[in-house]
C-alpha cells in the first residue's frame, strides 16, 4: 500500500485483490465507475497472465527485465521489426 497526501487529504493506493469489496467510488465517468466497482477485482483473479504468452510469440517484449511482478509486466512491440 502506498500513502500520499493530496492538498491535506490522506490518500492510500491498493492493489486490488479479488478478496476485496470496493463499496464506494466515483471519479465522474461512468463507465470507469462500473469497471471499477463490478469488475476491476475479477482481474487479479484471472489478471490475464495467461495472455503474456501469446504476446511473446507475437514478438512483444519486456520493457524492463528487472520489473518482475507478473500482474503488471509491461510490455512493447518494436515496430522497425516490421518488414515493408
Amino acid at each position: 500500500m502506498v500513502q500520499t497526501c493530496v492538498a491535506n487529504r490522506k490518500i492510500s493506493f491498493i492493489r486490488l485483490r479479488s478478496s476485496y469489496s470496493v463499496k464506494k467510488f466515483s471519479c465522474g465517468d461512468k463507465d470507469l465507475n462500473d469497471f471499477i466497482l463490478n469488475r476491476a477485482t475479477l482481474f487479479d483473479k484471472y489478471a490475464y497472465l495467461k495472455a503474456v504468452p501469446f504476446y511473446q510469440k507475437n514478438g512483444f517484449r519486456f520493457m524492463n527485465s528487472e520489473d518482475d511482478d507478473p500482474h503488471t509486466r509491461l510490455m512493447y512491440f518494436d515496430l522497425m521489426d516490421l518488414e515493408a
